[in-house]
């Protein structure tokens, strides 16, 4: 751990408070502002041969997916030609995910030197990305979140630090892991707390949810009425759980994740509604599909949350062998 002089602090701190913390539509050179530079930049890019957007969602004005002569035209008309005009930029936020900095490294040999395994990568663990970031040079009273972006498949991670600063510097091998992703390839951009590059990497997610049906409110009653019923079946490694009988406030909105541990298999239904309950309650048919799941037994759990205040609880436990 090395501390830092009262200077160079300062000069840190005021670089790091200069950048921008997480993208926005149309800030293009990553500057924190949004002005006639961030056109320059696109132009530069696309004639010039010029670096491309650090975000490069935050250039796609119509929202295509690609970065072309019609996103500098749809830029134009909205800066200069329709005063009512409202680009794309098709990115979203992702809050699922936990980060951990797991505290400062010993440094190698006692001279400073930094830990050998520096960079980033990133690996796939069932549905999920775990992203690492060895060797990383914080304060050592790092506070570590992870701003995550999505557009496409494309991730961006954005660290940063949610503690007061203090004086004093080390290495941490820092982990962010973002859960519950639908299977696929994803391609994770990380930038430093600095706004730094920090790397790039590619993994697949062979396994999650690929589909997901939540029928309306029923109002009926079921012969077996307070006892869920919770059906399996799975085909090559497709499984399929179906939950004709979830019940939840008749103003649910209605979400379903699914979690691999080990063998096994969570679904958690939670109602994102957290406004004043509607007086009544009625039951949601559900059908969650998720790909990926080789042959074996697994203890298959669902679980339920009414709202996002009360605490979720085990609705269904069931041992399911696939073959």
């Amino acid at each position: 751990m090395r501390k830092l002089s009262v200077l160079t602090a300062f000069l840190l701190l005021a670089a790091v408070s200069s950048m921008s913390s997480e993208p926005v539509c149309g800030d293009m050179d990553f500057s924190g502002s949004i002005d006639i530079a961030d056109l320059v930049y696109l132009v530069d890019h696309m004639f010039s041969g010029g670096a491309p957007p650090p975000f490069p969602a935050t250039a796609d004005c119509d929202g295509d997916g690609q970065i072309d002569i019609s996103d500098l035209v749809c830029w134009v008309d909205c800066w200069f030609v329709l005063p009512d005009c409202e680009p794309l930029c098709p990115f979203e936020v992702i809050d699922n995910h936990t980060d951990n900095s797991g505290g400062c490294l010993p440094e190698e040999g006692g001279d400073g030197s930094p830990p050998s395994e520096r960079g980033m990568y990133i690996e796939a663990v069932g549905n999920e990305l775990h992203v690492y970031h060895p060797g990383a040079y914080y304060q050592c009273c790092l506070g570590y979140y992870v701003e995550y972006y999505q557009t496409g498949n494309h991730i961006f991670g954005f660290e940063t630090d949610t503690s007061e600063f203090c004086d004093c510097y080390c290495f941490f091998d820092l982990e962010s892991v973002i859960h519950n992703l639908a299977p696929g390839e994803y391609i994770v951009t990380l930038f430093g707390i600095e706004g730094d590059l920090v790397g790039v990497d590619t993994a697949v997610i062979e396994t999650g949810i690929i589909d997901l049906t939540i029928g309306d409110c029923q109002m009926k009653d079921w012969p077996e009425e307070g006892d869920p019923i919770v059906n399996y079946s799975w085909s090559g490694d497709t499984l399929s759980m179906h939950h004709p009988n979830g019940y939840f406030n008749c103003g649910a909105m209605l979400v379903v994740e699914f979690e691999w541990a080990g063998d096994t298999l969570r679904f958690h239904e939670n109602n994102l509604n957290d406004m004043v309950p509607v007086p009544c309650m009625c039951y949601y048919d559900m059908t969650v599909i998720v790909a990926g799941i080789p042959p074996g037994a697994y203890v298959a759990e669902v679980y339920n949350q009414d709202y996002p205040w009360l605490e979720e609880f085990l609705l269904d436990r069931q041992v399911i062998t696939l073959h």
